[in-house]
């Protein structure tokens, strides 16, 4: 996004280079993916038989490359829907909607209109915002984790809510 603004500002019709580089990106990376990828672990000619087997046994596939089979009426839907962590991802994802929707929508106009900041600068602070938004959701998953395993500290919902306030703390910035 940032590099897609300083093209535009810097080059004429730099907007047309945005759709092309991307385009080039995918052209890239089809041919890469093609020779790279395969459908099972059991086609993939670079893996050993011991990652094979790791493989297929954690995600329950056949030979065949099948999952087995479980019906949806079987899955403990009421225990899914009352879980804690289930609640907190989804209140976590509707203020991360809420954030990317309403502040990085409005933040702009705001800037520009109320605090008479020009609007170059307002996108650099866009930009900014979604740059920082990955980088401190993965920061904090990795902060707690790295607690766990220094402190020996069970996951506890102290961690969860400090976590959360920070996401959303720079979400919001």
């Amino acid at each position: 996004m940032l590099f897609g603004g300083i093209l535009c500002r810097y080059v004429t019709s730099g907007w047309v280079y945005i759709f092309l580089l991307t385009s080039l990106f995918g052209f890239i990376w089809l041919p890469l993916w093609l020779l790279l990828v395969t459908d099972s672990p059991y086609s993939h000619p670079r893996i050993s038989e011991k990652e094979k087997n790791y493989i297929t046994k954690e995600l329950n596939l056949n030979i065949d490359n099948k999952k087995k089979h479980i019906p949806l009426a079987d899955l403990p839907w009421k225990n899914f829907l009352r879980s804690k962590p289930i609640i907190g991802l989804f209140i976590t994802e509707c203020c991360n909607l809420f954030g990317l929707f309403f502040f990085y929508t409005n933040v702009g106009k705001i800037l520009t209109e109320i605090h008479h900041v020009p609007t170059q600068h307002a996108g650099y602070i866009l930009a900014g915002g979604f740059i920082l938004m990955p980088i401190s959701c993965v920061g904090s998953g990795m902060r707690i984790k790295l607690d766990n395993f220094l402190f020996k500290i069970p996951f506890s919902i102290s961690y969860q809510k400090v976590s959360l306030l920070i996401v959303l703390f720079d979400q919001i910035k």
